[in-house]
């Protein structure tokens, strides 16, 4: 029973590892189009800031992208610096 779970749970880690490296690559083709990769990974956002970045893009020619494309785009760029946006918005710690 265990050895089935451990094995249940390496399965998942495995494809939500390849899920995000594929959502990275193809973040990174359709980016480079127009901008350097680190100029975009620079920038930090949420799911919200993400897809209005991208709705302005298309006035700036960017193909339109299906659903799933655009949230393979969006999940990469809003969780690669998710830790780090919640702690800005968290409040401090409360002092003794």
């Amino acid at each position: 029973m265990i050895k089935s779970i451990y094995i249940l749970f390496i399965l998942i880690v495995g494809v939500s590892a390849n899920e995000k490296n594929n959502n990275e690559i193809f973040t990174k083709k359709i980016c480079t189009q127009c901008h350097n990769f680190d100029i975009v990974l620079d920038q930090k956002g949420d799911t919200y800031f993400w897809n209005k970045i991208i709705e302005s893009m298309y006035g700036n020619g960017l193909q339109k992208l299906n659903g799933k494309e655009k949230n393979k785009i969006i999940n990469f760029l809003s969780q690669k610096n998710k830790n780090e946006i919640e702690q800005k918005f968290r409040r401090k710690p409360l002092q003794y």
